[in-house]
């Protein structure tokens, strides 16, 4: 599998379903402090026939200078977001809800998730067992950061 980008950047790769046909999408995060004109892109897997949808999913086609990203399902929808760290305070997080369409909204600001940080990477989990998961963000050098669920 092959991955045609414009850029020799890339710092990370996550797969996931986000249209829950059995088939694992790619999210390629870049990352170019020199020039900042590195995007991101949302791919679509076809049957393995990966399609670069990243305009019309809604994914920003401007620099974040990002690290990482993951798959999750923040609202428990059925649908898997994607949430990607950021590596400059003028770049805040973003999270991608899902709208079970191959299209995403930025719910970054709305719940809380658009935290401006040098964020390295991010982990998700449920730490406190509540049937929701959370987002953990690694961060230089002011220390990491927990974001809480609260299922709302």
């Amino acid at each position: 599998m092959v991955f045609f980008t414009e850029n020799k950047h890339t710092t990370g790769a996550t797969f996931g379903d986000i249209d829950n046909d059995g088939d694992l999408d790619a999210f390629i995060c870049n990352r170019d402090d020199e020039n900042e004109s590195e995007r991101n892109y949302l791919y679509q897997n076809n049957d393995g026939i990966y399609t670069d949808i990243s305009e019309q999913a809604g994914i920003l086609l401007t620099s974040e200078i990002s690290f990482c990203a993951v798959f999750f399902d923040y609202n428990n929808d059925g649908f898997q977001d994607i949430y990607v760290v950021n590596d400059k305070p003028n770049y805040p997080n973003r999270l991608y809800k899902n709208n079970g369409d191959s299209t995403f909204e930025d719910a970054s600001e709305s719940i809380g998730a658009g935290i401006s940080i040098n964020a390295m990477t991010t982990t998700i989990g449920d730490y406190n067992n509540d049937g929701w998961f959370d987002i953990y963000v690694t961060n230089t050098p002011d220390g990491n950061q927990l974001l809480r669920n609260n299922g709302d």
